[in-house]
């Protein structure tokens, strides 16, 4: 006979579809209640966790060998994963929120208020981080290859037409809500790390758009022929136009694609 208090082994299947809706629904539940201050250290944070990923995407696809490529892929996917697991807020990945709106749980302008919120700061984040690695001058001198990647990067981007901006935007948030949905299904930290890294690489390799990179990446673009006019000055393109076309359409673009096709998809399969 088996005794009383017999220990039960930790399970380490991973969680049903069903069972991730429900917990993506209770985590977008309690991120919409949590105190102002909070909501907004974590957004700036998450701005510059994101930034760090991108510079790491710079230095190695500074190469232009496919292996490299792959690698830088899977570098830029590290400033989601630190900031999902650190617990930061970033805008796209808040898109999933949608799914509470959608069940009644919040109401729009609580929706929208909430992700202008965290958008602001992501930006303050991301821009932060971009100062200090222009006062690092870590993509001058022996690696002025990853700066000119860098520098090219926000001006390619922000010379796209709007329509090609916006479904980049759409493709690149849908990979990104479900690597994060996907992660859900998990148990321990390998398990949430596995898909993320694998999946959200796909957004720099297939030179897809979203907001929270391009936060770090245009002022970081337009700040590089401020800071180094003997190498930038004459190269940079971006206006204030250009810049104001590109994020409104990254950021319908971006929520479309997380909240449209990924929270109010899975909202309307497993409702109820």
């Amino acid at each position: 006979m088996e005794p009383r208090n017999s220990y039960q082994p930790i399970g380490f299947e991973a969680y049903t579809p069903k069972q991730i809706y429900h917990k993506v629904q209770e985590y977008t539940e309690y991120q919409m209640v949590m105190a102002t201050h909070k909501q907004m250290m974590l957004g700036i944070v998450a701005g510059g966790y994101i930034g760090l990923g991108c510079i790491f995407f710079v230095f190695l696809s500074a190469s232009e060998s496919g292996v490299n490529l792959f690698f830088s892929g899977l570098a830029f996917s590290s400033g989601y994963i630190i900031a999902i697991l650190a617990g930061a807020e970033v805008f796209t990945t808040n898109n999933l929120q949608a799914m509470s709106w959608a069940s009644g749980k919040i109401s729009s302008w609580r929706l929208i208020q909430r992700w202008s919120f965290i958008l602001f700061a992501n930006a303050i984040g991301a821009f932060g981080l971009a100062l200090v690695v222009l006062l690092s001058t870590i993509l001058v001198g022996k690696n002025i290859e990853a700066g000119k990647v860098a520098f090219d990067l926000a001006q390619n981007h922000t010379n796209l037409g709007f329509a090609e901006i916006f479904f980049r935007a759409v493709l690149a948030n849908l990979i990104i809500c479900i690597s994060i949905w996907i992660s859900f299904a998990g148990r321990s930290v390998i398990d949430k790390l596995i898909p993320m890294a694998l999946i959200i690489s796909a957004v720099p390799i297939l030179n897809l758009e979203h907001v929270a990179a391009s936060l770090f990446f245009i002022p970081l673009g337009l700040l590089m022929p401020v800071w180094y006019p003997e190498i930038f000055g004459s190269l940079c393109q971006i206006t204030l136009n250009s810049t104001a076309v590109y994020l409104s359409a990254v950021i319908l673009g971006n929520i479309f694609g997380g909240s449209g096709m990924v929270a109010l998809v899975y909202y309307v399969v497993y409702r109820g």
